[in-house]
């Protein structure tokens, strides 16, 4: 009964007219938003996805642009590559997780670029409620930092089950792994996971950064600040790393490019990058109980370089076909026994966990699509044009986040069910806003 639901909410949806859909979307990416009557088979399914996919008309729309742009292109043969690679997996399920990432990410993009060439003003009034939600998930993020044990009391309430897949909740509290159990971690109310909760919010804070310099809006600056001190409640060590050399960069941005407000904005990114220097080296106060800094990313580093010494050795055996889907997880436990590390572990690095769910042509296409995204976004940061230039700021910091946060983590070429739809609203609106700028607006 509830996939006739979710199926008739797919198809029905699209009567309420898109502009409505677009700003709802995105705050949902946030929340999510669980149904308890919503399932398929025994999978929870979230609001943010039924309706990602009601802009399947859009889809159809679109359909000729959709050919001929490169990065769906690239997008939609990693779909026919994971799907061919159902041939040579062993859990399938894993495998149908990703074909819905990437079918999910095509359609949002469809449906964003038709609200984007009739008036892209719903997008960025999607994207400011989007804040909203996301300084709600931040607040919550400090607020479990400081309070562990409430952390803990939340996730087993029926209101988690609202924000959280409740399957991923249930294993959290069997015999799931999980850094929710570190006091020292909090991912706030929508995540279990506090390194993916930095991700996303870096991401959220990193759009706000481009949207301010896009649409001279300086209280989108100030949700990037809010936003880049919850990364640092959350406890991951990628996350505050990456905080120092994306703002160093947008701070020599801002230094050459003076806009009204600019002086305002560079003392409170000052003050930002100056409590989290103080926050990170804590005055050399490190509790004696716990590691430093220093020592948990040395660490962390050495799983991470063991995990990688394991896909080497994959590699060598079976190069061109990769290990399929479920693979990883069952020839990994051994070596970590012999190597002392957790068995579950992912491969922790992008294009590595493409190469073995489906392949070298998977990774080769993974590498594609960051090179050409970065490449586009990069150049037309430079643009004339003022929305052109913070709009390719937008989305080459976003994804920068995603990508290097992503070799620490394991959120995936287009991370994970909070991050997809963000993403690909981000890449539409910068295809039809700044991409299609004329060229000569651009310099050299």
């Amino acid at each position: 009964m509830s996939i006739l639901i979710a199926i008739a909410l797919v198809l029905c949806l699209p009567i309420v007219p898109r502009c409505w859909r677009v700003y709802s979307l995105l705050p949902l990416a946030v929340l999510q938003i669980y149904p308890p009557w919503l399932t398929i088979g025994q999978t929870p399914v979230p609001l943010a996805l039924i309706v990602a996919y009601a802009f399947w008309p859009d889809l159809l729309k679109e359909a000729k642009f959709l050919f001929s742009n490169k990065l769906i292109r690239i997008i939609l043969g990693l779909s026919i590559i994971t799907l061919v690679s159902f041939i040579w997996s062993d859990d399938l399920r894993l495998g149908m997780v990703s074909l819905n990432s990437f079918l999910a990410f095509v359609v949002v993009f469809a449906g964003v670029t038709s609200q984007a060439r009739v008036d892209h003003r719903w997008i960025v009034r999607g994207l400011t409620a989007m804040y909203i939600a996301s300084l709600g998930l931040a607040a919550s993020v400090v607020a479990f930092h400081f309070a562990p044990t409430a952390k803990i009391l939340y996730l087993n309430t029926d209101l988690a089950t609202w924000f959280i897949n409740s399957n991923g909740l249930k294993g959290l509290f069997l015999d799931g792994r999980n850094n929710v159990f570190d006091p020292d971690k909090s991912g706030g109310f929508a995540f279990v996971n506090a390194n993916a909760a930095s991700t996303f919010l870096g991401m959220v804070s990193m759009i706000a950064l481009g949207s301010s310099r896009a649409y001279r809006c300086p209280s989108h600056f100030v949700v990037t600040v809010l936003l880049l001190v919850a990364v640092s409640f959350t406890g991951s060590k990628a996350g505050m790393l990456l905080i120092f050399p994306l703002l160093a960069f947008f701070f020599l941005w801002k230094l050459e490019k003076k806009v009204r407000g600019s002086v305002v904005i560079l003392v409170l990114q000052g003050a930002l990058m100056l409590f989290l220097f103080v926050k990170i080296v804590g005055f050399g106060a490190s509790s004696t109980a716990s590691p430093t800094l220093n020592s948990q990313i040395s660490d962390t580093a050495d799983t991470r370089f063991q995990i990688w010494g394991f896909a080497a050795q994959m590699f060598i055996r079976d190069p061109i076909l990769g290990q399929g889907f479920g693979g990883w997880q069952i020839a990994f436990p051994a070596y970590a026994r012999f190597a002392g590390v957790p068995t579950d572990l992912p491969p922790h690095n992008t294009f590595i966990y493409l190469w073995s769910e489906s392949g070298l042509i998977a990774a080769a296409l993974g590498i594609a699509f960051v090179a050409r995204l970065l490449k586009r976004a990069i150049y037309h940061m430079s643009n004339s044009d003022a929305e052109a230039k913070g709009l390719g700021a937008m989305l080459a910091l976003t994804y920068l986040w995603l990508l290097v946060q992503g070799f620490g983590e394991n959120q995936g070429l287009i991370g994970d069910v909070h991050m997809q739809p963000v993403l690909a609203t981000v890449l539409a609106i910068f295809t039809v806003r700044a991409a299609a700028k004329p060229a000569k607006a651009a310099h050299a």
